[in-house]
C-alpha cells in the first residue's frame, strides 16, 4: 500500500472526492496507488498540495508513488 492510499484512507477521503480535488480519473489514481503509473509533475504536485506533503514523501526518484 502506498503512502498516498494510506493518507487518503486515514483522512477518510473517498476515492471519488480525492480524484475530483486533484483532477485525476479514478482509474489513473488506482494505477498510481498500485505503483503502475508515473504521473506528470503537475499531477504529482496537486496530490502533494492536497495531502499537505512534500514530493519526496509521496514519490520516489522515478516518480512512482512510495
Amino acid at each position: 500500500m502506498t503512502v498516498i492510499r494510506e493518507l487518503r484512507r486515514s483522512k477518510g477521503i473517498a476515492t471519488i472526492d480525492f480524484c475530483y480535488h486533484v483532477r485525476l480519473h479514478p482509474v489513473t489514481l488506482c494505477s498510481v496507488e498500485n505503483r503502475r503509473l508515473v504521473l506528470s509533475p503537475a499531477s504529482r504536485g496537486r496530490i502533494c498540495e492536497y495531502l499537505g506533503k512534500d514530493m519526496d514523501e509521496l514519490f520516489d526518484g522515478n516518480g512512482l508513488a512510495i
